[in-house]
């Protein structure tokens, strides 16, 4: 019998955010099937590893399960986040300072990054072509809307991952720094309240409102 030499992404710098992409959309179709699961094992080894699924039906089942599970543990895995990355010979660097955004940039980057579907849109947005480089800094080109959005979809899935999770934490360190302060504004209202020697339906209708705030503002957190 013939080998086959079958070339395994061992890392997710090898996967690319269209692949994975691709690779989603065929679970979502296939979510109700309970049949699905040797379907979309072959689809793996189809779409990652650039095997027709033709090819693949002749493959050892061990074999299979080996390579899918390689694949798994690649998906898994937790990477840096990525300030570079080429693509071809053009080289993009992941925005340099997020305070510097615009309103339009932004919108488009809270809009597409809600969906796998959409995220080579929203990478386009963090990422654009450098277009000078000082050793560790360097500068990007300007935004123009989707302009790099289809490109985006060949970019190292690590970048993509990374992004998301360096978002999750901005936000979750954004959280609870906005928590601690709102907390400490009532313990000062608070502590003003009891050395002062005047009271009123003001300063009790005030400190309700806070409290009902900062509630509120812990449900839209959490």
């Amino acid at each position: 019998m013939m080998k086959i030499k079958i070339q395994v992404p061992t890392k997710q710098s090898e996967i690319s955010l269209g692949q994975y992409q691709k690779y989603l959309s065929l679970v979502e179709t296939n979510k109700d099937d309970e049949a699905s699961e040797n379907f979309l094992a072959l689809k793996m080894l189809e779409v990652f590893c650039h095997i027709p699924y033709k090819d693949t039906l002749s493959y050892k089942y061990k074999d299979v399960v080996n390579v899918v599970g390689i694949i798994n543990e690649v998906l898994q895995t937790q990477e840096e986040h990525v300030q570079r990355f080429n693509i071809g010979k053009v080289e993009f660097g992941f925005i340099p300072k997020l305070d510097d955004m615009t309103f339009g940039e932004f919108i488009d980057l809270e809009n597409s990054m809600v969906s796998w579907d959409t995220m080579h849109k929203a990478m386009a947005v963090l990422y654009r072509p450098i277009t000078e480089s000082f050793g560790d800094r360097y500068r990007i080109e300007e935004y123009e809307g989707d302009k790099y959005a289809d490109i985006m979809k060949e970019m190292p899935l690590s970048a993509a991952f990374s992004s998301l999770v360096f978002f999750w934490n901005l936000g979750t360190d954004l959280q609870e720094g906005i928590q601690k302060y709102f907390k400490r504004e009532e313990e000062k209202i608070i502590q003003q309240m009891d050395n002062s020697q005047e009271s009123g339906d003001g300063i009790t209708q005030f400190t309700r409102q806070l409290k009902e705030m900062l509630e509120s503002l812990k449900v839209s957190l959490n």
